[in-house]
């Protein structure tokens, strides 16, 4: 049983195509998915928790997406472009 002062580890291993760059992460609970920044392809990818499927949400008008906020409960996608930040509606199921 953990106590109040224990740290929990998250370890990821996203499988991504080559020459990508995974920048931000946010881990969505209610929808089990997983979302990251990729800055080399200028994507956010939204991805399952088991790995079974794998959705580019945003590829258009990205300049070095950086982080990655979800807010379920709108469908809202808040990012780090680099040195701007910007909120996009998706659709976020997978």
């Amino acid at each position: 049983m953990q106590s109040p002062g224990d740290k929990l580890m998250l370890i990821v291993a996203v499988n991504t195509p080559l020459g990508s760059r995974v920048d931000g992460l946010a881990l969505a609970s209610q929808s089990r998915a997983l979302y990251y920044t990729d800055s080399r392809q200028n994507e956010i990818v939204m991805m399952s928790l088991d790995g079974k499927s794998r959705k580019v949400l945003i590829s258009q008008n990205l300049t070095s997406p950086r982080a990655v906020v979800v807010d379920e409960r709108s469908g809202s996608v808040i990012l780090r472009l680099h040195h701007e930040a910007s909120t996009y509606q998706a659709n976020l199921s997978v």
